[in-house]
């Protein structure tokens, strides 16, 4: 007869491996977080819990000061997605949800010609073309770019790299693989930010983002705020110690530049 000590033991035990199964099995090599980030097009939150006043942060914070006085308190890791920053940013156009749509559809209509078709399918998607929008929104320097040199966001492997990963047009392996549509969606971002005199979008896209950029850092500023006051312990992950608009991995697992970060 199996003694409860033993069970407790096995439970344990099995509980150790649970998610990384779940994150690592051989047939889902991404796990479900990452899928569902990179096929979801929504700016973040609970749909069932939107927002908050200051009332309720108070009464959170009493609570963790009860039950959980040494939680850490993170905004960035090794994992997320988005930066703090870029979330921060992202976060700004709920708040204008007009001027955003107006945007969209605007930028849409000006690069409609810079579309293909693939398989009977306009490439890029509407969904992939509207995440590359909202990803140029979150990432996109303070400083204005070079314009004789890309901006860094047209790296090749970024779109691609997120569609793989919502395993849609472009999973990893598989029929759905489809290279075809890859070339054009990477294409299109090319195309996109061609520094030019005569590419309406980039000029339409940097007026608008600027203005998204500047409620951006009150909104980081905010953020570092209340992480560094509010009961817990607060982590600050490597190289957040300035602004930082990457994404996911390798971005966020990069070495730290040291130098940039020394006091003058």
């Amino acid at each position: 007869m199996i003694c409860d000590a033993a069970l407790r033991g096995f439970a344990m035990k099995f509980q150790q491996i649970t998610a990384p199964i779940t994150a690592r099995e051989s047939r889902t090599p991404r796990c479900i977080a990452s899928t569902a980030c990179c096929r979801s097009t929504m700016v973040g939150g609970e749909p069932g819990n939107y927002g908050g006043g200051v009332r309720a942060f108070h009464a959170d914070a009493e609570y963790r000061v009860r039950h959980w006085p040494h939680e850490m308190l993170a905004t960035s890791t090794h994992d997320t997605k988005r930066s703090e920053d870029v979330r921060a940013r992202l976060n700004v156009l709920s708040e204008m949800t007009t001027p955003w749509r107006d945007a969209v559809r605007r930028w849409s209509r000006i690069n409609r010609s810079r579309t293909r078709e693939v398989d009977g399918r306009q490439a890029p998607s509407r969904s992939d073309e509207y995440h590359l929008y909202q990803t140029l929104v979150g990432t996109w320097p303070l400083t204005e770019p070079d314009r004789r040199v890309r901006p860094p966001i047209a790296s090749a492997s970024k779109p691609t790299c997120s569609r793989r990963r919502a395993r849609r047009s472009s999973a990893p392996a598989g029929p759905k693989r489809t290279p075809a549509y890859e070339e054009a969606l990477l294409q299109f971002v090319r195309n996109v930010l061609e520094p030019r005199d005569n590419n309406l979008f980039l000029g339409d896209f940097v007026e608008f983002q600027r203005r998204v950029a500047r409620f951006g850092l009150l909104n980081s500023l905010s953020q570092t705020l209340c992480k560094l006051t509010a009961p817990g312990v607060p982590d600050i992950y490597q190289g957040n110690e300035i602004w930082d608009f990457s994404l996911v991995d390798p971005d966020n697992r990069r070495a730290v530049d040291y130098p940039c970060r020394a006091p003058c």
